[in-house]
């Protein structure tokens, strides 16, 4: 039961703002990483492995960071849906 306490209190947040977009990935024990990409660069990708299983990562200008790793399948597409479209209207 610790374990899962802890993993519940990980977390991920990704923001468009001021002409960057971040990522910002905070483990259980509260260690964060925060990754930051120019959103004119930045790439959506889902990568589907042999198995079937998606996973998605955004990258851009020699950057690759995993996102949404606790997500279902479906969850993830609509995520990386979320994220091109906010690019979209940024870009546009």
């Amino acid at each position: 039961f610790r374990l899962n306490f802890h993993a519940g209190r990980a977390y991920e947040e990704v923001r468009l703002a001021d002409h960057q977009l971040w990522v910002r990935q905070v483990d259980p024990w509260g260690r964060e990483r925060i990754t930051r990409f120019n959103p004119a660069w930045v790439r959506v990708v889902l990568d589907r492995l042999h198995d079937g299983v998606q996973r998605l990562f955004l990258a851009g200008q020699g950057q690759r960071v995993m996102i949404g790793g606790f997500l279902t399948q479906d969850e993830r597409a609509e995520v990386a849906g979320v994220i091109r479209a906010a690019l979209g209207n940024y870009r546009g």
